[in-house]
């Protein structure tokens, strides 16, 4: 409240997805996750005592993850309601071809997930976590000599199919793969080139 100016959170990143211990489960069997109703009455409490104390600058990120196999938790199940988010936030990457996965590019990963979210409300969607591996190295997924990041990136900044996105946040971090965008020059160079883009187009 006495910070004065707006606030964005997250509670439960990722809730919807397997590896969260809070992803809520029709049979509540997740360590911290409860069912669906339980976690939008959760949602609820957890804004309220925040409004109550007229913190109203803090704004409320309903923020999943872009997979929909069979172990993640549909979102549309425990969607809180628009009077409690006021940002939809997405979650997906590009994990690269190995084992089972593909490489998808940044449509493959986001389409299903943002439909579902913009049908819920009419909110801005931010994508909170976004990156693709590194193609030309081993980082955990073999060399893929037939993809590249740049073209990923590239096809990401001049997608026109996602409207309500108004936020994109990188995952610029070695991790699991090597998220970043720095060691990939030409994909450097774009970004760059967009932000720089972006902010010539500022007030």
């Amino acid at each position: 409240k006495s910070f004065g100016a707006p606030f964005y959170v997250r509670p439960w990143p990722e809730m919807n997805a397997d590896w969260a211990p809070f992803q809520p489960t029709a049979n509540g069997s997740q360590v911290a996750g409860g069912t669906p109703g339980e976690f939008v009455a959760a949602w609820r409490h957890v804004v309220t005592v925040f409004r109550n104390v007229g913190a109203t600058n803090v704004k409320w990120v309903f923020n999943p993850t872009t997979d929909t196999y069979a172990e993640t938790t549909d979102v549309r199940t425990m969607f809180p309601g628009s009077a409690y988010v006021d940002v939809l936030g997405l979650d997906g990457y590009n994990w690269g071809t190995g084992g089972n996965l593909t490489w998808r590019s940044f449509a493959d990963v986001y389409t299903v997930q943002y439909q579902r979210l913009v049908s819920l409300a009419a909110l801005p969607v931010w994508v909170c976590e976004f990156a693709s591996k590194q193609p030309l190295i081993n980082d955990g997924a073999p060399v893929d000599s037939q993809h590249s990041k740049a073209t990923w990136y590239t096809d990401l900044l001049n997608s026109t199919a996602f409207p309500a996105i108004h936020a994109a946040v990188m995952f610029d971090m070695h991790k699991e793969r090597d998220w970043r965008v720095g060691p990939d020059a030409p994909t450097l160079q774009l970004v760059n080139r967009a932000v720089q883009a972006s902010k010539l187009m500022s007030p």
